[in-house]
């Protein structure tokens, strides 16, 4: 994938969860259907792509996410890598009355309409979540569903 990539929110948790502790893969309850193996599948392609591509609306959501009913010093830890990661990132910005009128708003959101109109031709669309893979395809994006990499990795 020598595209920039933008990966949805479950897959930066596991990326996020990966770095800090492997073994917390299978034990997080967003993280139950990953393993290790995906774990390092998700790094090789994100080390092979060209950067990694977030919104405000989309590290807003993983924040949250990445540290729901998790204590320090572990919190701690998945923020700080969070904040390692962005700084290397291509950060692209929506405002939510420009994407608000977009269909795709009220079926996936406010995070995943953004993910929409931010993506171009440059970049790759990596997800698990087949409503937003099938809206980007719609939209003439390049997705990937991780599922399918996993099927062929295996």
């Amino acid at each position: 994938m020598p595209n920039s990539l933008a990966l949805d929110a479950n897959l930066l948790v596991l990326l996020i969860v990966g770095q800090v502790d492997r073994s917390w893969i299978g034990r997080d309850r967003r993280l139950r259907n990953y393993g290790v193996g995906d774990f390092d599948l998700l790094t090789k392609l994100v080390s092979g792509s060209r950067s990694l591509i977030i919104t405000p609306n989309f590290a807003t959501e993983v924040a949250n996410l990445v540290v729901y009913g998790v204590d320090d010093p572990l919190r701690a830890q998945f923020l700080c890598v969070l904040g390692v990661i962005s700084e290397s990132t291509d950060e692209r910005y929506r405002k939510t009355r420009d994407v608000a009128g977009r269909a795709e708003f009220a079926r996936l959101g406010l995070t995943d309409a953004v993910w929409l109109s931010v993506l171009d031709s440059s970049s790759t669309l990596l997800t698990d979540d087949t409503d937003l893979f099938l809206a980007a395809l719609a939209n003439g994006l390049d997705a990937v569903r991780f599922a399918d990499l996993r099927a062929h990795s295996s």
